[in-house]
Parts: C-alpha cells; structure tokens; sequence
C-alpha cells in the first residue's frame, strides 16, 4: 500500500498480532490497516522513502503524527473554501501521491464539515469513474467521494455562480444516481462476504433518482492545472453539491424501459441544455464504472458499496449515489439573461428532468 520501506523494533504490540519477533523488520504494506489505526493512511510515500533503511518506532510515530497534522490541515482549508467568503488554496500544498493519502484528506473533511456549516454526509459521489476518465486524473481505478448535506438539494433549484469564489459551481452535470433504501454495512464486520453482489445491492436500492451533480474546486485556478488526481480527490473529486430530480420506483423503471433491474438505464439518452438549446448529449453508459458488457450506473453503484465496505465505512439507507456524468456543461458556455440569470435541464429521456436555474452573483468578500 505504501511501498516497502522496512521499519524496525521493538514493536510491542504490533510486532505480537503480525507474528513478528523484537527487533525484527517489518514492511509498512504488511500492516493491517487497523494496526495502523487511524494514522494508517497517512504516511506520505516520500516521508516512507527518504528515511532512513531501518526505521525506528519513534521516529514511525513522529512521521504518523506529522502526516496527520498535514492531513488535518489540508482538510481545514478545503472546508473554509468551502464556505461563503472562503479563500481558494493556492501554492505549497501537501503533495499526496496515493489513494490512501486524499481518502485520509476526505475522512478528516468529514470529521470538520458538520462544525464547519456543510453539515453530515447525506450521500457519494462515484468518479471519476470511466477508465478514460480516471487515466487522465491519473488514477489505476474510479474513486469516491462524500456529498454533504449543505450541498443537496431538489429540483427545481436555485443555485449561485459567483466567479472567483472557490464556493461557487463551476460545472454542471447529467448523472443517473440511486437513493438507498436499506443499509449495506462493512461485510467483514458482519462476518460475511468479502464483496457484495449485483444482486445484493439491487436489493438494497430504493428507487433510481434523476440527478444533476454541482461542481467546483477549492483550489485557484491557474493552480488546478498542475495537480495531481490524488490532489483532486482529496478536494471530493470537485463535488460541490447535487440536485435531485424525479424519483423513478423499480415497478416505474421496468414498465417504461421494458426491462426489469437497472441494466437498460444504459441506453437511456440524456441531455443537459441552457435556455433551450442543448449543449451536451449522452447515454446512460457514459462517464460510469465499465463492465464486461460495458458502462452501466449500476456497476457505479456496485463499485462504490464494495469500495466503502472494504474501507469498513459502508452505504447508509437514505443516501443518494451519484454515478458519473453522463453529459456536462462548464462555466465557459454559460449564458446569462439581462437578469443575470440562465436556465439548465438535464433530460433523462422518458423518466423526467431536473431543473436548475443558476444566477450570477458578485462574490462574498473573502476572509482570512
């Protein structure tokens, strides 16, 4: 997980529960995750490799430390971008070069945003989730991300394009998205599985939810250009927010698609247009997690349960998923009436539309 730079002895208790007698080497990547605890995903890489061959306990427990300092940090300052008046990031940011690294950065988002005004994690994010997609954020696989409940909201929506805010939303789109109905909890934990099945997450599924997902980023812009995918993640793959549209039950699903399950939302044709004239088109199996059969917003949604279980998190009954972008708008095709205002509909041909008005607004005065 973090390479193999060899760590030394006495380790206590660590060493007894690896097997491992004193003084004995052990690699990093052989840790279980709980023997690392909480710090266990935030020991940078270049930390690990600039040190010395034999790394002494100490000296383990001052870069865990150091790295969650790091960590806290960071997330601090994506979450007071965050708020109205919040101040993009800019250089010397924390160089994360893992996974384990930005998912570390989004756990501590979660622990700050209730106190922070952005309130508790209400759903997901899957993305990027095609392998085009996740390439060229330079990432081996889809990734996650927490939606919080400041951001969620119904449609039709108001929302508000402030630029030069990093609070403001900077893109806008079209994506399939489920709303949970029961629970699907860590399976180690509940000593079964070790991943669970189409099947089993089909079940668990209340209905599908018509979606438009909010973006933005908390970094400045002539800085987004240089960062790394981890960097990206670490900031919920730029979520800002979703709006939730029509709810469309399983029984709706089937009797207007002619199909039963999830699987013909592929060759759905959706559409996200401004003031009338559409600017993007696409299909259900565009911008989600691929199978052999190809892309399929259920594949999203089987990925992303298997991927939060197995971080021992897990989906909650309740939460919306958001699977991938079928269709986009950014803020350079943004077109606003003399009122300052612009009109967007993404149309999930068939099963309904979401609504979203955005309205330019001068940006809050930035704080400190």
């Amino acid at each position: 997980m973090f390479g193999h730079a060899m760590i030394c002895g006495p380790w206590g208790q660590i060493l007894a529960s690896t097997g491992q007698a004193e003084g004995d080497c052990l690699a990093v990547a052989d840790l279980a995750p709980q023997q690392l605890g909480e710090c266990r995903s935030r020991i940078p890489l270049r930390s690990v490799r600039s040190a010395t061959p034999a790394l002494s306990v100490a000296s383990l427990a001052e870069v865990l430390t150091t790295s969650k300092q790091r960590t806290d940090k960071l997330a601090e300052e994506l979450c007071r971008a965050r708020q109205k008046g919040g101040r993009y990031l800019e250089g010397n940011l924390p160089e994360l070069t893992s996974p384990r690294e930005a998912y570390a950065v989004q756990a501590a988002t979660v622990k700050l945003a209730p106190g922070m005004g952005l309130g508790e994690v209400v759903g997901w994010k899957c993305g990027p989730c095609g392998q085009a997609d996740y390439l060229k954020f330079g990432l081996s696989g889809p990734g996650a991300a927490p939606v919080f409940a400041s951001g969620r909201s119904e449609s039709p929506a108001t929302l508000d394009f402030s630029p030069g805010s990093p609070a403001s939303l900077t893109k806008l789109e079209a994506e399939f998205g489920f709303l949970m109905k029961h629970d699907l909890p860590p399976l180690k934990a509940a000593g079964g599985s070790e991943t669970y099945s189409e099947e089993q997450v089909w079940a668990a599924v209340d209905c599908v939810v018509l979606c438009m997902e909010v973006c933005g980023s908390r970094y400045k812009p002539d800085v987004q250009a240089k960062l790394t995918g981890y960097q990206k993640m670490a900031d919920c793959t730029n979520n800002l927010g979703v709006v939730l549209g029509p709810r469309v039950s399983k029984a709706d699903l089937e009797r207007t698609l002619g199909s039963p399950g999830a699987a013909a939302l592929s060759s759905v044709e959706v559409s996200l247009s401004m003031n009338g004239l559409a600017l993007d088109r696409g299909k259900g199996s565009v911008g989600v997690v691929e199978g052999p059969d190809g892309g399929s917003p259920l594949n999203s949604l089987v990925w992303l349960a298997n991927h939060l279980q197995s971080e021992g998190l897990g989906l909650k009954g309740g939460e919306v998923v958001v699977c991938g972008a079928a269709c986009k708008v950014g803020a350079k095709d943004f077109n606003f009436d003399a009122g300052g205002k612009a009109e967007f509909v993404a149309d999930f041909k068939g099963l309904g539309q979401v609504l979203a008005t955005v309205r330019r607004t001068q940006p809050v005065e930035q704080t400190n």
